[in-house]
């Protein structure tokens, strides 16, 4: 295990790229190029304690790997970091990979859900990660490098958070702390990144973690708890990242805003409050169950643009002991109602290829889709992803589920060879997803402008389409094209 140079005070932090590999990144929509909210909140922590900070994103155009080692041998820091989803990881392992050849007394740590969710198989996987971070980084990190200037790697057993190697073993910590109140944390050091090659679109968090437990989710890598940040903190973020970098478009990352009723309507007052709402338009995702008109109404007031619904499926069984969501069909109809009302667009997040999924349970989604008549559907299929029960029950034999591949870079929607179930094989499943946005867009085929046209976070930009609609149709026009009948609505 490296040690940290007691002189040094530098960090540099990484987000990965396929590039390192010659390959392209998924960089399909408007939220796929935006800085890592993740890596502002480490690097204003490591600021405000004292380390000076470097970031560096190897997804924009001019970072290649010969320029970071070079960037690494300039500034010889003190610790190297690295944040990475599932289809980053093997990335991030590439590049530690690379760095450690030229700079093995460097420490490399991993962060982000991935490994947060598999400390001890991630370190295991990729030899060249040092220690892995669990869950919430800010705290753990900064506390990770006080430890390694002070005690160096003998000391490592005793920091919560952490899984990390010791003699040709790999040890994992007790979990660590969650942070209470998200409040004290110092606001996202945006200025960390070159904004100026990014869409201009800033994540934000209003909260962590999540009450409810989706089987295809794994949101508590960041805690179990719910905990909320205060109205006027929230407001702060926006209002900083507008007035210091002009950026005016936001996405919420939580996974529902609307869980406390009390707390999005004092967001809103405290948006119109400052005049941010003439100023931001913003963005989220929410449960059908937990909204209700004057809410959106008052989201509406307050810059909101968008919502989107997780429907997850138009099969009430698998919706309610399968997906185990708490909401019902009839219920996410009254919330696209009420959304169209309040003068909200919608998107809508479907799931096909669900434990027990069949043919017909696949049309009556399909069906569901035309019948909501959203402004922009998503389809995709279901991923096993570390953590997830969908992973636990397919690890099990006569399941009827089957995990392909744990090649993390195909964990997603468009190049998908990770799952398929016994009744459907994964060819058949690809080009189900493929009829489901033909048969969608065949019925509202106005609503393809929307993606055109529409510049909402979720939605496909102009360059990308020509690629993605023609992965889609290559599948739909194949030989071995399902051949059900169309599902028809009543018009």
């Amino acid at each position: 295990m490296p040690t940290l140079q007691k002189n040094k005070s530098h960090v540099i932090l990484i987000h990965p790229s396929k590039r390192v590999l010659g390959l392209q990144d998924n960089i399909y929509t408007y939220e796929s190029l935006t800085p890592s909210l993740g890596l502002a909140m480490i690097g204003a922590s490591c600021r405000k304690a004292g380390y000076t900070v470097t970031v560096v994103d190897m997804r924009l155009p001019h970072w290649t790997l010969p320029r970071l080692l070079e960037k690494i041998k300039m500034e010889n820091p003190s610790c190297i970091g690295i944040g990475a989803f599932t289809t980053e990881i093997i990335q991030a392992g590439f590049i530690a990979k690379a760095v450690k050849v030229s700079f093995s007394h460097i420490p490399i740590v991993i962060g982000g859900p991935h490994a947060s969710t598999i400390p001890e198989q991630t370190l295991e996987e990729f030899r060249d990660f040092d220690i892995a971070v669990i869950g919430e980084g800010e705290e753990t990190f900064v506390r990770l490098l006080n430890l390694l200037h002070s005690q160096g790697p003998e000391g490592l057993g005793t920091l919560p958070g952490i899984a990390f190697r010791e003699s040709n073993r790999i040890k994992k910590n007790a979990s660590p702390r969650e942070i209470e109140n998200l409040d004290e944390l110092p606001l996202p050091a945006w200025d960390l990144f070159e904004l100026g090659h990014y869409n201009r679109w800033f994540a934000i968090s209003a909260s962590r973690g999540c009450p409810y437990h989706c089987y295809f989710c794994n949101p508590n890598y960041l805690g179990k708890k719910t905990r909320i940040k205060s109205a006027s903190r929230i407001v702060d973020e926006l209002e900083e990242a507008l007035l210091r970098f002009g950026i005016s478009s936001f996405q919420f990352a939580d996974a529902m805003l609307t869980l406390n009723r009390k707390h999005i309507f004092d967001l809103c007052e405290v948006i119109m409050a400052r005049k941010l709402h003439k100023r931001v338009r913003w963005e989220c995702e929410t449960r059908a169950d937990s909204i209700h008109e004057e809410m959106l109404k008052k989201m509406k007031q307050a810059g909101c643009q968008w919502i989107a619904l997780g429907v997850e499926t138009g099969n009430e069984e698998i919706l309610k002991k399968v997906v185990h969501k708490q909401e019902t069909k009839q219920q996410i109809r009254q919330a696209m109602h009420l959304a169209r009302r309040c003068g909200l667009k919608v998107r809508t997040f479907f799931i096909l290829g669900h434990f027990g999924e069949t043919v017909e349970t696949i049309l009556e989604t399909i069906r569901f889709a035309i019948e909501l008549n959203p402004d922009v559907p998503s389809f995709g299929l279901i991923l096993p992803n570390p953590g997830t029960e969908i992973r636990k029950l397919a690890e099990h034999e006569g399941s009827g589920l089957r995990i392909l591949s744990s090649n993390w870079m195909n964990y997603n929607q468009l190049n998908y060879d990770c799952f398929e179930l016994e009744t459907i094989p994964l060819a058949e499943l690809k080009k189900w997803q493929s009829r489901a946005y033909y048969t969608f867009y065949r019925h509202h085929p106005l609503k393809a402008l929307t993606i055109l046209f529409s510049t909402s976070v979720y939605n496909y930009k102009v360059r990308a389409i020509v690629m993605v609609a023609f992965k889609l149709l290559s599948r739909f026009f194949s030989k071995h094209l399902p051949r059900q009948k169309t599902p028809e609505t009543k018009r």
